[in-house]
């Protein structure tokens, strides 16, 4: 039955950091991401963890997010800022550097196609959200959408490439909707 009992995979071993994501690519490698730069692999299924090097010295790791059936892997950290890896983890590249309006972190990134991935994230000054895709792989962004309402942004998840929904502050619920990202018009 799903969900019928809990198992502790690990037990803060590989790492004694408070964890904050966690995504697999397959049933077998997955990836966790937490406080103070904290980075951690399977590639059993999470029977044994590995710890690896996060890509934010002394930073939190706030997002994990992997390509399905691929080695490549976004994270976002608390400063707002994007890194990308395609092997695994082993090494990192920053694909979107902290600017003024995701200073207060990256809270979520989806992932609908897997060169597409769109990040909320929130301004440190008024907590205003930002929701900002890249239709690449993350090797540019577009200008930044704000929803209505001055409103910080918490979570995205993505239905299909064409739809988008958004949680955040005070109970808010978006929708982004439209041209398909995946088959935007040239």
């Amino acid at each position: 039955t799903r969900g019928a009992s809990v198992e502790t995979q690990d037990a803060g071993v590989t790492t004694s950091e408070n964890l904050n994501s966690i995504s697999f690519a397959d049933s077998l490698n997955g990836y966790a991401v937490g406080a103070n730069n904290a980075f951690i692999w399977t590639e059993d299924g999470g029977t044994n963890w590995t710890a690896g090097t996060g890509p934010s010295v002394g930073v939190a790791l706030n997002v994990v997010v992997a390509v399905p059936d691929t080695n490549t892997l976004f994270v976002g950290d608390a400063n707002g800022n994007v890194f990308r890896s395609e092997d695994n983890g082993t090494t990192w590249t920053t694909v979107r550097a902290t600017t003024t309006n995701v200073a207060g972190g990256i809270a979520d990134i989806a992932l609908c196609a897997c060169n597409v991935p769109v990040i909320v994230g929130n301004n440190a000054g008024d907590a205003a959200g930002v929701v900002i895709k890249s239709n690449d792989g993350g090797n540019t962004w577009e200008t930044p959408s704000i929803p209505p309402g001055n409103t910080g942004l918490a979570a995205i998840e993505c239905c299909n490439v064409n739809e988008y929904w958004i949680v955040g502050d005070a109970g808010e619920v978006f929708k982004l909707a439209g041209q398909s990202y995946k088959d935007t018009a040239s």
